[in-house]
């Protein structure tokens, strides 16, 4: 199992060809009704999280691959994927 943890205390895992992250994703949570009368914007987390899910394919992908990903570099460049997401996205 390879575990990394991130600066922001998220944590990825992946076991085999499993990955299960904590602490990325945003939840998601209104009501129909609350999004039929505009009282929420369900775009924002919800895109964010398609993003996060988009890097966790690519990490577990690239594992899967034979590619060493729980390095201080490779570690680095998760954090700022990560970052780049937020300032886009969250």
């Amino acid at each position: 199992m390879r575990t990394i943890q991130l600066n922001s205390g998220a944590l990825i895992r992946i076991d085999g060809g499993v990955l299960i992250s904590e602490g990325l994703k945003e939840e998601v949570s209104f009501s129909p009704e609350d999004l039929r009368e505009g009282r929420v914007d369900s775009h924002d987390a919800a895109d964010y999280n398609t993003a996060i899910d988009g890097m966790e394919s690519l990490l577990l992908a690239l594992h899967c691959a034979g590619v060493e990903i729980d390095t201080p570099q490779f570690k680095g460049a998760i954090e700022v994927a990560v970052e780049s997401i937020v300032n886009n996205l969250g």
